[in-house]
Order: structure tokens, then C-alpha cells, then sequence
């Protein structure tokens, strides 16, 4: 994926604070060793992005048919191997034991899902482990993931998975992807959504209003990624994010 090109995690990142999208996507390498953060107090898209990409590993693991600790397993190689990209080795396999313990409940929830159950029914091939997906947006393009696709009844089916209840916009990247790719007119195609906290699957509308928000956030924020100068992004103004930011003594504040 491009530097300069969109997707709703640098988005939300860029919102937290500028200064830790500027260190995590722009800035020199070196200093994510030097994180040193109290691990439970660590708090950002970042770090959520880690669990829940922890936590989908483990769903995938499940429509495999994997024994339980073989989730775990999983969703601890997930959760390091995301962290190893942005901290040292060290530093990213203490997350990983903190963040799989704060996860005990969602993964007991996605072993006793009945609707993880159903999908596991679906015939091989319908879910993409993560597949990218890009929306051309003027002159730019909006990444995401798309989790799974199938047709069934002449309808296009598109999954999402996540933590917590549906999130719109990501629904709605995944439909506007399916407009561009001639696969359903947009609001043609059926939605779903899996929260991974609790194990279970819910259908949603189509959102054209959320559709719209997508356009004019990429067309407003993607161009804000462009510089490389660290003076273009600022430190955020709301202090109390600072506590639990693992970028924190990076960036010296």
C-alpha cells in the first residue's frame, strides 16, 4: 500500500494524534525500540488494531477447525507479528501476552458462536483471509480489507469482521468496492457483519450516507499524508491521550 494513499486505520491514527502517524508511517525507523510504556496503560488505534487483528486470526482459525489452543496460539503469532513491525521483538511479544489475557472472553465467545458455526458451513473459497481492497477516489485511492464474498440467491454477500457492533464505514468500503468492480450496484449487495467480541453475525443496510462521508474524508485527509516534513504534524492538543500513547517518549512530549 502506497504512503500516500487512504485507509480508515492511518485515518483514525492521523486523528489521534498527527505526530504518532508521522512516527509510525513517515518518520525513522529507530526509535520504536525505545518504547517503554507501562503495557497496560498503552492505548491508541494502533494498539487496538493489534487485538483485533489477534482476535481475527483466531476466527479464521476457527473456520479451520483449529483445537483451542491452537486459536491462542494463533492469535498470539497475529498480534506479534503486527507488533514486531512497529516496536522490537521484545517489546512486541510482551503486548502479545498482554493483549491475548485481555482477550480471554472474546476468544471464549468465538468458540462457543453458533453463527461462526453456520459460516464454517459455507462451501471453501468464501472468505478471503484479509483480502485488500482499493476504491479510486479522485486522484487518490482508499485501501481496506474485505473478509469475505460470496453470491448466493443473485445476491453478492460481503463480510466484515471487527471488534464491537457494525462499523459503517467499513461496510460501505467494501460495498462501494464491489460497485467499482461491476460485481453489484451500489445498496444491491448484502452486507454482513461479525463482531468478534461476542460471536455474532449481524446483516446490515446499505449506507449511502456513509458511502459519502468515505469520499469526502479520503478527498479532505489523503492529501494531509503527503508531507515528509515532521513539522507538518503536530503534537495533538488533548494531553490525557498522551498516557497512554506508546509513541509518548518518542516523541518527547
Amino acid at each position: 500500500m502506497s504512503p500516500d494513499s487512504w485507509s480508515l486505520s492511518r485515518d483514525l491514527l492521523f486523528r489521534f494524534c498527527p505526530r504518532a502517524y508521522w512516527l509510525r508511517y513517515r518518520g525513522p525507523r529507530d526509535p520504536w525500540g525505545r518504547v517503554s510504556l507501562p503495557l497496560k496503560k498503552l492505548d491508541s488505534p494502533e494498539i487496538r488494531r493489534l487485538r483485533e487483528d489477534g482476535l481475527r486470526a483466531a476466527f479464521y482459525a476457527h473456520l479451520d477447525d483449529a483445537e483451542a489452543w491452537q486459536v491462542r496460539q494463533v492469535c498470539r503469532q497475529a498480534i506479534f507479528r503486527q507488533a514486531a513491525a512497529i516496536t522490537s521483538a521484545t517489546a512486541a511479544s510482551e503486548w502479545a501476552e498482554v493483549l491475548l489475557e485481555e482477550s480471554g472472553d472474546a476468544l471464549e465467545a468465538l468458540s462457543d458462536s453458533a453463527d461462526l458455526a453456520q459460516l464454517r458451513l459455507l462451501p471453501p473459497g468464501r472468505f478471503l483471509r484479509q483480502e485488500q481492497i482499493a476504491i479510486p477516489v479522485g486522484e487518490f485511492s482508499a485501501f481496506s480489507r474485505l473478509d469475505g464474498r460470496w453470491a448466493g440467491q443473485g445476491k453478492w454477500k460481503l463480510l466484515q469482521v471487527g471488534c464491537g457492533g457494525p462499523h459503517r464505514w467499513r461496510l460501505a468500503l467494501a460495498e462501494l468496492w464491489a460497485a467499482t468492480k461491476g460485481l453489484a450496484r451500489f445498496g444491491e449487495a448484502e452486507l454482513a457483519w461479525f463482531d468478534l467480541e461476542t460471536g455474532r453475525l449481524e446483516w446490515c443496510g446499505s449506507s449511502s450516507e456513509a458511502a459519502q462521508q468515505i469520499r469526502e474524508r479520503v478527498l479532505v485527509g489523503a492529501p494531509l499524508f503527503l508531507s515528509n516534513d515532521e513539522a507538518d504534524y503536530p503534537l495533538c492538543a488533548e494531553l490525557d491521550k498522551c498516557l497512554g500513547c506508546p509513541w509518548r517518549q518518542t516523541c518527547g512530549r
